[in-house]
Order: C-alpha cells, then sequence, then structure tokens
C-alpha cells in the first residue's frame, strides 16, 4: 500500500497492534531504543506508558532520523484518553494540550480537512478517575509534543484520542481487547487524518 509520511507514537502495545496491521508496518532490528516499525516513510514507536517513557522514546526516535528528514513530515500521538462527558469511542483531535504537572499550555494548528471534532486535551501524571478535568485526560500528550518542538519548531504535531472510559463507563473496566478493538475501529480515521495532516 501506498503510505503517507508520518510518525506515529502509541504508548500502549494494544494502541500499536492494529496500527501495525492496518498499515502494514514492520518491526526494524535495533539493539538498542524502543520498538520501532516501519513502511517506507511512515514509523511507529511504541514508548511504554507514561511521561517520563514517551520523552525517553521521542528523544530516542530523534536521534535515528537522518539530517536531511524532511521537516515538514507530521508527528502524531494516537492513543486512548478519559472524558467526562464524552463517549466511549469518541474520536476527537487536541486543539489545546495542558501538562498538569506545571501549567504550560499550548494550541495546535489542527487540519482545516480534519476526519474529526477537537477538544482540550489535559495530561496528567499518573491515571485520573475522577472526571472532574475539562475535556480529554491522558498521560503523555504534553510531553510528546513539548519533546518534538524542542528539536522541530515548525513540524506539525497532532494529539488523536479515542475515549477510552468517562463516568458511565470507568477505566477500571479497561483492558487490553477493548483498548485493540477501540484503535483499530478508528484506522479508516487515522488514514484520512495521516492524509490531510502536513500543514
Amino acid at each position: 500500500m501506498k503510505t503517507t509520511p508520518a510518525h506515529l507514537f502509541v504508548a500502549l502495545p494494544a494502541e500499536a497492534r492494529p496500527l501495525i496491521q492496518g498499515l502494514e508496518l514492520v518491526r526494524e532490528t535495533r539493539e538498542h531504543g524502543f520498538p520501532l516499525y516501519r513502511n517506507g516513510p511512515l514509523s511507529l514507536v511504541v514508548t511504554g506508558a507514561g511521561p517520563e517513557r514517551m520523552r525517553r522514546a521521542t528523544q530516542d526516535y530523534q536521534t535515528v532520523l537522518t539530517p536531511g528528514s524532511d521537516p515538514s513530515t507530521p508527528w502524531v500521538n494516537i492513543g486512548i484518553a478519559g472524558h467526562a462527558r464524552a463517549a466511549v469511542g469518541t474520536a476527537l483531535l487536541a486543539h489545546t494540550l495542558v501538562d498538569a504537572v506545571n501549567g504550560r499550555r499550548w494550541t495546535l494548528a489542527n487540519p482545516l480537512n480534519s476526519p474529526c471534532a477537537s477538544d482540550l486535551l489535559t495530561s496528567v501524571a499518573r491515571p485520573d478517575d475522577t472526571y472532574r478535568t475539562p475535556g480529554m485526560v491522558d498521560m503523555e500528550a504534553a510531553t510528546f509534543f513539548s519533546t518534538v518542538r524542542s528539536q522541530f519548531d515548525t513540524a506539525p504535531v497532532h494529539c488523536l484520542k479515542v475515549i477510552s472510559d468517562n463516568p458511565q463507563h470507568p477505566m477500571a473496566g479497561i483492558n487490553s481487547r477493548f483498548v485493540h478493538d477501540l484503535i483499530a475501529d478508528k484506522l479508516d480515521l487515522v488514514e484520512r487524518l495521516l492524509r490531510v495532516c502536513r500543514v
């Protein structure tokens, strides 16, 4: 299949598996570093959960990029998130990112022809099941964005989240199969996003 250039980052293996299969990605053999999968100019890194793993994985991947890499290639964080109001299975792009640890805030430039709606996304240091924070809640997106921006200050950066839990369906019910199915159901949307996100 013809692939669109992009650097994809996911925290969980269950989030990665449907993307690896659907986008026909092949694992690259590396002695060290985080799992890396490629299909031509399209790559995916599995970071593990939490902001520190995301930071290390993003920095690690930046070292394997050649100096001639296209600076317009999008960086996309894909994964699950909680939400106080949105239905489970809803896909949302982040239009604003907040790091709950240090209070930093960023506005993201999403594609004009976005395949889904957008919302605020707050990244927290540990899982939060209170559902008191407005918008989406995850653990990695703010660190992903700030780490990419530290090296690539003009590259498109997007955060696509699929809602996995809310007050009616709390995070205690989340398992690997459920996460896999949530992401697999949005594969067409991911492909549409990749086609329009080079802005």
